[in-house]
């Protein structure tokens, strides 16, 4: 296991997916998916909105931008088996990097799974005629530091 997604990302990486995606490059939305990429772990809306200073930007702007980014395939939605959604951003490859989280129940850390072998599923669900299939699945525990 390790922590996710990216690290350091210059101002003008930022700006070309934005413009490559058709998005104008404002102020809240440079920040928003600045913050998503550099993140060690899915954040979620209130996370980022918390890292622009509540007196940027509200958040439903915010919200907007991420349902944006997602909408548009940049960004993509994170269950943990919380009352609210985490993102993350989605790597050119990402078909290559499949993954799936493992959140702490007690203090929240969440850590990456880079493996997902569901296999045995796929073919079953295959058999069953099905096509195009996705999954998403949910791990919650006590991390190392809780227990």
């Amino acid at each position: 296991m390790k922590k996710c997604c990216s690290g350091p990302v210059s101002e003008d990486e930022v700006h070309q997916i934005l413009s490559l995606n058709g998005f104008k490059r404002t102020k809240a939305k440079v920040q928003i998916l600045t913050k998503i990429l550099q993140a060690q772990a899915p954040v979620s809306v209130s996370e980022l909105h918390d890292h622009m200073g509540k007196n940027d930007c509200d958040v439903s702007t915010v919200f907007r931008a991420v349902v944006q980014f997602r909408d548009k395939g940049i960004i993509k939605e994170v269950k943990l088996g919380e009352d609210f959604s985490r993102f993350e951003f989605v790597k050119e490859d990402s078909h290559h990097h499949h993954h799936h989280h493992v959140r702490c129940r007690n203090c929240g850390d969440i850590q990456t799974l880079d493996k997902c072998d569901i296999k045995i599923f796929e073919k079953a669900i295959h058999r069953l005629g099905f096509r195009n299939m996705e999954h998403n699945v949910e791990f919650s525990g006590i991390c190392k530091k809780c227990s």
